[in-house]
């Protein structure tokens, strides 16, 4: 179904990649797998997108003179706006009378100037079908750009990829330094787009690839795990051991005290997460302190329509000291009106 005939990509990256004779094909492509994953494992899919950062000319395909690829390690395809507008039509004719419930999500751009220039160049129609929108922030331009379509489309919006190095030293499992750049980028996704899922790229990844040596000279630090992916049956942890780095234990600070379902309020501190629980009896503030000295944290709660008279803060810190360490309750200075929760502030110093 491909131009060049490879999954890589096309010979020229900036090519659309996907045979506009194919494009009928591809969508039945689609949906038949979805059924055939439903039906063999009893997954229920949500949505189906049928791009990944198609507007970039990331994916491409270079052959050594024996006719072998030698470059392009990554499936992918470059599809234009003008293609995805008879791409996603398609898509939902496929998904008509077909056993699967899944709707059209789109387009996984790579970052939110790209997805906004894709969408605003389609027509209302398409826009119609297309039911979740996806977007990755491996470029964090245009973020509430992006927030401000999905509100004023009023369909939900996916953070649905990201990762990152976010180590100075390659690949390291010691140094606050990729915990601490992966969190400020939670939050700045949290509070600038506004998503309502955060996914990761990759969290585990091949440590012999990200050792020095490997993809790169220096090593990398990609993934908030790491294991041998040559490990065999006979291995132990002792002879193919996991690793984690500080991204692992960071991202738990959000992910051990915001929960599904807790809806986030905002903060004027750019270092800041905060939510509220769903069932309004708990407050969780996430800190980021990228700097090596202490630093006082104060939450205003005067605008909290009540807070108890027992109401406290609890300290939760992850540092090079140790992992989401939990310190004594701070009192409320409030002044209490009715009873309420406690609160909870993890940090990521």
């Amino acid at each position: 179904m491909t131009v060049s005939g490879y999954v890589s990509g096309g010979f020229d990256a900036n090519a659309d990649q996907l045979k506009t004779e194919s494009i009928d094909d591809f969508a039945a492509y689609m949906v038949g797998v979805t059924e055939r994953l439903e039906e063999a494992h009893g997954i229920d899919v949500d949505t189906i997108d049928p791009f990944n950062e198609p507007n970039t000319n990331y994916w491409g395909t270079q052959l050594g003179a024996d006719g072998n690829p030698t470059g392009g390690r990554q499936e992918g395809a470059h599809m234009g706006p003008e293609l995805q507008q008879q791409v996603i039509p398609a898509l939902a004719s496929a998904l008509e009378g077909s056993t699967t419930d899944a709707v059209i999500s789109a387009m996984d751009e790579t970052n939110p100037g790209t997805f906004a220039r894709n969408w605003n160049s389609y027509p209302q129609s398409v826009r119609d079908q297309v039911a979740q929108l996806n977007v990755h922030t491996y470029g964090t331009g245009q973020r509430t750009t992006v927030r401000d379509i999905a509100k004023g489309e009023d369909k939900p919006l996916w953070m649905s990829e990201v990762g990152g190095n976010w180590s100075s030293t390659g690949q390291d499992f010691e140094t606050m330094e990729s915990g601490l750049g992966s969190a400020q980028h939670i939050v700045d996704d949290l509070r600038e787009l506004e998503p309502n899922a955060w996914v990761f790229w990759q969290p585990v990844e091949d440590y012999t690839n990200m050792a020095p040596g490997g993809e790169s000279a220096d090593g990398m630090n990609w993934g908030e795990i790491q294991i041998p992916f040559d490990c065999t049956a006979e291995d132990t942890l002792e002879t193919c051991p996991i690793y984690t780095n500080t991204k692992y234990w960071a991202t738990q600070n959000f992910t051990h005290y915001i929960e599904p379902g807790d809806r986030l309020v905002r903060s004027d501190d750019a270092s800041s997460t905060a939510a509220i629980s769903e069932d309004d009896s708990t407050a969780t503030v996430v800190h980021v302190n990228a700097t090596t000295d202490e630093r006082a944290v104060t939450l205003d709660l005067s605008k909290f329509g009540a807070v108890g008279s027992d109401a406290t803060v609890t300290p939760v810190v992850t540092s090079t000291a140790g992992y989401l360490v939990e310190g004594e309750p701070v009192a409320s200075r409030t002044k209490p009106r009715v009873r309420a929760p406690r609160s909870r502030c993890p940090r990521s110093p």
